[in-house]
């Protein structure tokens, strides 16, 4: 049974009137102050007035930066774009404010530099190539550090990967099932010196030839940025030298585009001279003539996890180093001969 107000008037030691005034905010012949608050505390715990809910702050939003080390691409590139739109999505869903930005492996601007060491950003987001000491530095400005990409970081930060050093040896297990035992490789080739630390494709190639006890031929490898003309030039070489593979593996679909180009600018036909494949699987991969056999990496998930990730990290809900790996699969298309099949 609801509560009357005379009820309230007995407990509050008031008349009725006073009880009413004050429940209805009479300014007309107000009560004291104390009575007034006499009065609201009985009506609400007596249940004739729901006590009002507490307004809760708006959660502060995070300032996130994302950052591409790469010379060779920028966010107009189709993989960082599709990675980029990825981020956007959710950390639009987060209500982050996202700040995206272009550096050098020498990490030159002074701009940047400045900023990260005054600690504007509350997390940051790396793609591209890094150096170790780069990688230190920036974690040295904050802990909230997420790295998004195809090749792992041997460091202790979190990362959302699709694993490019195992999508390579699944492609070449592919080349070599089909019956290619010569087959070259385009793309960055480090040396012991080199202090990028996050580029695995060529070891995985060297890798894989060895699993299946074929040599490693340094003239069939092109130590190339991973750009369509570099790829076309580099074919060039190799058709100069007279010295052409049963495939070529592309670290991108990019520079797979560019040999195709020049082996067709030669008469060299494909595949059914040589075979191409690709790594990547960008929009164009699959209406090429011909269609490009690739690996499917994920693109636009790398994004949104990267910021899940970065958000939880943000949020205190993990402390640990913690690597995310998507799954990857190959496109079989018309650009690779099945030599077994045929």
């Amino acid at each position: 049974m609801k509560v009357t107000l005379y009820e309230i008037a007995q407990k509050a030691d008031v008349s009725i009137s006073t009880v009413s005034r004050v429940l209805n905010n009479d300014k007309s012949k107000p009560a004291s102050k104390a009575t007034a608050e006499k009065v609201m505390q009985i009506a609400y715990e007596t249940g004739y007035l729901t006590p009002p809910q507490p307004v809760s702050a708006p959660a502060p939003s995070h300032s996130v930066l994302c950052l591409l080390s790469n010379t060779a691409f920028d966010y107009s590139d189709y993989f960082y774009s599709q990675v980029l739109l990825g981020i956007k999505e959710e950390a639009k869903y987060y209500d982050l404010k996202l700040t995206q930005q272009l550096f050098s492996a020498e990490l030159d601007s002074d701009n940047l530099y400045q900023s990260l060491k005054a600690n504007l950003y509350d997390g940051i987001i790396l793609l591209g190539c890094f150096e170790k000491s780069k990688v230190e530095f920036i974690q040295s400005c904050t802990p909230n550090v997420v790295y998004a990409g195809l090749n792992y970081i041997d460091s202790q930060l979190d990362q959302v990967i699709c694993d490019s050093y195992q999508a390579v040896n699944t492609m070449m297990d592919y080349l070599i099932d089909c019956g290619h035992k010569r087959i070259s490789f385009f793309g960055i080739i480090k040396d012991n010196t080199a202090s990028q630390i996050n580029e695995h494709r060529f070891s995985a190639y060297r890798d894989a030839l060895t699993r299946h006890g074929l040599p490693l031929e340094q003239k069939l490898c092109k130590n190339i940025e991973l750009k369509s003309e570099c790829a076309y030039n580099a074919t060039l070489e190799l058709i100069q030298e007279h010295n052409l593979p049963d495939a070529i593996l592309c670290s991108t679909d990019s520079c797979a585009i560019g040999v195709i180009s020049a082996l067709r600018l030669h008469h060299i036909r494909v595949p059914e001279d040589i075979s191409v494949v690709g790594h990547d699987d960008i929009d164009l991969s699959e209406f090429m003539d011909p269609k490009l056999t690739t690996v499917y990496m994920q693109k636009y998930e790398l994004g949104k996890f990267a910021v899940k990730l970065l958000q939880d990290r943000m949020q205190n809900r993990h402390q640990i180093p913690v690597m995310i790996r998507l799954p990857y699969h190959l496109e079989i298309r018309s650009s690779c001969l099945n030599h077994r099949k045929s």
